[in-house]
């Protein structure tokens, strides 16, 4: 399995497979994302601008993430660790619905933070849909560190609510 920087000509590919990832979650009741985000647009940004990294198995994209430096303004209201030090940003982490459970999304995660420590950062933030178990269990089970909840007005009454999350790298 490899971490790839995505280019134009993964937009395709990567476009369609968070379109089945939003589907499975409809499925599964969890209406984190909707037709105006994650999108195709925001896929052909997050490549534009060297953030959208593509996870591959024997040459298949079988996930993606968004990385980069970009936090919510919500986000101010958290009690962060870190406040001082530039921080890795995960936005739209996905693994194909149908490979889900199989330890892919461990791996990916795991991608994530030698790529952030690579690279000099020595801290990870994200945040999580309150009603997504699954993503919460997978970045409590890695030591990210649970530092407040937020709230999204733009998000569906009931579906507002997220969990923020830090990990220490070094």
């Amino acid at each position: 399995m490899q971490l790839i920087q995505a280019t134009p000509e993964h937009l395709q590919e990567a476009a369609a497979l968070m379109e089945r990832v939003k589907e499975f979650l409809v499925t599964q009741r969890i209406f984190q994302w909707d037709e105006n985000y994650p999108n195709r647009d925001f896929i052909h940004e997050a490549i534009s601008d060297g953030n959208l990294y593509v996870f591959l198995a024997d040459g298949a994209i079988i996930g993606s993430v968004v990385l980069d430096e970009w936090q919510a303004p919500e986000w101010d209201a958290i009690n962060w660790q870190e406040t001082e030090f530039p921080v890795l940003v995960i936005h739209a982490l996905v693994i194909e619905p149908r490979l889900q459970g199989r330890g892919y999304g461990s791996s990916l995660l795991h991608a994530c933070e030698q790529l952030a420590f690579e690279h000099g950062y020595e801290y990870l933030r994200l945040d999580v849909f309150a009603g997504n178990p699954k993503a919460r269990g997978l970045y409590e089970r890695h030591g990210y560190q649970h530092c407040g909840q937020i709230q999204y007005c733009s998000k569906p009454a009931g579906h507002q609510i997220y969990h923020c999350y830090e990990k220490i790298l070094a």
